[in-house]
């Protein structure tokens, strides 16, 4: 009777640009978003089970960061019964979700920071950020109607400033 090993697949995964504490909470949010089950983690490693099908009985995943990598370790879970290349659909899985949960979480970085945000994205209103933009909004609002009431774009006068609302002191002064 031959023994066939159990498949398994080992897989070394860039950091990218992120810390390794980074990296492992990254990796820990995306095996919850794919529903496996964490059956232990600690500092840099996360050890779960997949779920298993007809013909499996799932698979342990172990993912361990390091300084410069993350080892992505998969095996099947029973000996007899296992879907040949499952390990391999598991890696792409993680990855892809992975990619999900740190794209989200850029995501929200940009949104706290707006400076950090994409091109005009300061332009954006958000939670953290929303009184600059709407009070962009409401010079380029009042800007439009000055020009829509016949106020020069370029050089008006002063006498059209005054008329759109343009503070002058000896008015002001006066009680206006």
């Amino acid at each position: 009777m031959e023994n066939n090993p159990q498949p398994e697949h080992i897989e070394e995964l860039s950091l990218g640009f992120l810390t390794p504490k980074q990296y492992f909470n990254a990796a820990a949010k995306a095996v919850e978003n794919l529903g496996w089950q964490i059956v232990s983690a600690d500092s840099l490693t996360v050890t779960c089970h997949t779920p298993g099908g007809d013909l499996s009985f799932g698979e342990s995943v172990t993912i361990t960061v390091h300084d410069a990598v993350a080892v992505f370790y998969s095996k099947s879970v029973n000996e007899y019964y296992w879907t040949d290349n499952q390990n391999i659909i598991n890696a792409s899985l993680f990855k892809s979700q992975l990619s999900v949960v740190i794209e989200e979480n850029n995501r929200i970085e940009r949104n706290l920071k707006p400076l950090n945000r994409a091109k005009l994205g300061a332009l954006v209103p958000s939670k953290a950020y929303s009184v600059t933009p709407v009070i962009i909004y409401l010079n380029v609002l009042i800007f439009l109607i000055m020009i829509s009431a016949g106020v020069a774009p370029i050089n008006p006068t002063t006498e059209s400033l005054l008329a759109a609302g343009a503070n002058f002191r000896a008015l002001t002064i006066g009680g206006q």
